[in-house]
């Protein structure tokens, strides 16, 4: 078996305002019970933004939304598959001052956060503590051209009926709330959908698929190290971010990683 529009405003120092806080404190995992307390100047980032906000095309809201019309038969399998945490998941945006400071603070050569008090090195470790996916030892390996080369790719897409050319997230959303199904299928949409909204999203907001060859029949999904894929998504995105196009990384990762370490 098998996460905005760019605005003038004051310079923001990595301090939330009321209107802008709709991101809270995380108490275990994906849980986020409390408030955020207001980080002060004194915590200030080491890049100081002028009112710029993050474009995002995909949110965590999308992925809540998946997760709140799971049957029980479809919640037992995410649990089975080592996914239990984001059956927890309570976080349905990041505040997009919040998400711009984030992403120009994180050097991904480094893979450290710098949100000025303190440096965060975000590592496998890291994203297991904050996220609670697996970390296996087997590598999940992306192909560079998802096409019809690869079965698992072919598999997937023959659930939409004719070629469709690109497949928007809604696809495998609406399969998994429409089918009630908790098999192979379920599992490979439930990914597809984990890995294009919490990993890395394509230019156009289409599915990202290039891991699916990673998941042949029978493959252990909680064998596979989840953790460093998703950090491989956000060095990889960071890395190729011009600073003023949208972001397409795992922007919900660095403001969960953010908030933990508020708590630490």
């Amino acid at each position: 078996m098998v996460a905005g529009r760019m605005e003038n405003e004051d310079v923001y120092d990595g301090s939330l305002t009321e209107s802008d806080d709709d991101f809270v404190k995380p108490t275990k995992k994906l849980k986020f019970d409390h408030k955020r307390k207001e980080v002060g100047a004194e915590v200030a980032g080491h890049i100081r933004i002028g009112g710029m906000r993050i474009r995002v095309r995909n949110t965590p809201h999308n992925m809540m939304d998946v997760i709140r019309a799971l049957t029980p038969g479809q919640r037992k399998t995410v649990e089975e598959i080592g996914f239990s945490s984001m059956l927890s998941m309570n976080i349905k945006t990041v505040p997009t001052m919040l998400g711009y400071w984030l992403v120009i603070n994180y050097d991904h050569r480094t893979s450290i956060l710098d949100v000025g008090a303190k440096k965060i090195q975000i590592t496998e470790e890291l994203v297991r503590d904050v996220l609670g996916i697996p970390m296996g030892e087997t590598e999940v390996r992306c192909v560079d051209r998802a096409d019809s080369r690869f079965r698992e790719i072919t598999e997937w897409r023959l659930q939409f009926g004719a070629d469709k050319g690109t497949y928007n997230v809604s696809y495998p959303i609406k399969k998994v709330k429409e089918s009630g199904g908790n098999g192979r299928l379920f599992i490979l949409n439930f990914l597809v959908i984990f890995a294009t909204i919490m990993g890395r999203t394509t230019k156009g907001t289409t599915c990202t698929m290039s891991f699916l060859p990673a998941l042949q029949d029978g493959v252990c999904v909680s064998s596979l190290n989840w953790c460093r894929y998703i950090l491989n998504c956000l060095k990889e995105t960071r890395g190729r971010w011009s600073t003023t196009e949208h972001y397409n990384g795992p922007l919900t990762l660095l403001a969960v990683c953010e908030a933990f370490s508020l708590i630490l």
